[in-house]
């Protein structure tokens, strides 16, 4: 399925210029922590699909999305933009 067929959630938005560093850092602590995609998404009150395209960069959440997402994940958000700047370099 190609980027431009997938529909994207409430809460998202889609981008020309997504941020896959987000994502590997949510998909890492996600792993760290062993929560599942569906936990995580259940925990965070979004779709796992919804996860699953953060996650792979296919899409960029809101500020309110990522704040449920860290909340869920138990970090803060200047721990997460840690860690997604350090994936990016």
């Amino acid at each position: 399925m190609s980027l431009a067929s997938e529909s994207v959630p409430t809460g998202m938005r889609r981008s020309d210029q997504p941020q896959p560093a987000l994502g590997e850092a949510l998909r890492q602590l996600r792993k760290k922590r062993g929560i599942t995609q569906e936990d995580l998404a259940h925990d965070a009150d979004i779709t796992t699909g919804t996860l699953s395209l953060i996650e792979r960069g296919h899409a960029n959440p809101t500020w309110g999305t990522v704040q449920g997402i860290a909340n869920a994940l138990g970090v803060s958000m200047g721990e997460l933009g840690k860690l997604a700047d350090k994936l990016s370099d």
